[in-house]
C-alpha cells in the first residue's frame, strides 16, 4: 500500500513510476465535474484517468475505487473510461457519503475482492451492505457500446470544427482575392475613363478612310 497526495498528472506519474496496483482508492471531495478538496479547485476526472493511464500503474482487471460523493455516477465512469483504456472497473457510491461509510465500504470491497476472489460487481454489493448505501460497479466491457458512440460523436464534432475552420479560411481567401482583383482593375482601367467619354471621330480616323487611299495602311491581300 502507498498513500499519494494528488498534485498534478506529472507528479502522480513520477511517484508511481514502475509500480503496479490492483486497487486504486481515491479519497476526496467530488462531484460530476471532478475531484479535490472541499474548499479548493477541483481537478477534472480526465486528469485522474490520464495519470493512471500515462503511468500504467494499474494491473489488468484492476479496480479504481472512488471513495467520494457521487463517485458511482455513470457520467463520472464514462469520463474516466473514455480517457484511459487501462482501467477495467470503477466502483463508487451513487449519492453523498460520509467518511466512515466510505471506509467500511472499501474494507468490505477489498475483503470480498481479494480474500474471497469475488467478481467486482459482487464485491460492490458487499460494499453497499457494509455502508448502508448503494455502491455501483461499472465494467468497461459493459459500457463499450456507449463508449464507442461517444468516440464517434467526438470525432464528428472534431470533423465539424475542421469543416467550419476550412470554410472560414475559404471565405477569407475569397475576400482577399476579391480585394486584389478590385485593386488590379483600378490599376488597369482607372485612367481610361476620360478616353471612354470621348469616342473617336470615325470620319477623321484613319480607320474610317479607304484603306487603298491611306499610304500608311496598304490594302489587305490574302495569302496564296
Amino acid at each position: 500500500m502507498e498513500a499519494i497526495e494528488w498534485v498534478s498528472v506529472e507528479d502522480f506519474v513520477n511517484r508511481v513510476f514502475g509500480k503496479k496496483f490492483e486497487i486504486i482508492y481515491l479519497g476526496a471531495h467530488a462531484d460530476g465535474s471532478g475531484f479535490g478538496e472541499s474548499n479548493g479547485t477541483l481537478h477534472p476526472w480526465e486528469s485522474l484517468a490520464a495519470g493512471i493511464c500515462n503511468s500504467d500503474c494499474i494491473v489488468p482487471e484492476g479496480t479504481l475505487f472512488l471513495g467520494c460523493c457521487r463517485g458511482g455516477m455513470k457520467m463520472v465512469a464514462l469520463k474516466i473510461l473514455m480517457q484511459c483504456a487501462k482501467i477495467d472497473y470503477i466502483v463508487g457510491p451513487n449519492w453523498k457519503s460520509k467518511g466512515v461509510d466510505l471506509v467500511a465500504a472499501f474494507v468490505a470491497f477489498t475483503r470480498s475482492r481479494r480474500r474471497a476472489g469475488d467478481e467486482p460487481a459482487k464485491a460492490a454489493a458487499c460494499a453497499s451492505e457494509a455502508a448502508g448505501q448503494i455502491f455501483t460497479c461499472y465494467e468497461r466491457q459493459e459500457l463499450e457500446a456507449e463508449l464507442e458512440l461517444r468516440r464517434r460523436s467526438d470525432q464528428m464534432a472534431r470533423t465539424q470544427d475542421e469543416v467550419v475552420r476550412f470554410l472560414e479560411y475559404v471565405r477569407s481567401e475569397l475576400a482577399r482575392i476579391g480585394n486584389r482583383l478590385d485593386l488590379l482593375e483600378l490599376t488597369l482601367f482607372g485612367g481610361s475613363s476620360v478616353i471612354a467619354d470621348q469616342p473617336w471621330d470615325m470620319e477623321a480616323s484613319p480607320v474610317g478612310q479607304d484603306a487603298a487611299e491611306d499610304p500608311c495602311c496598304p490594302p489587305y491581300v490574302p495569302p496564296p
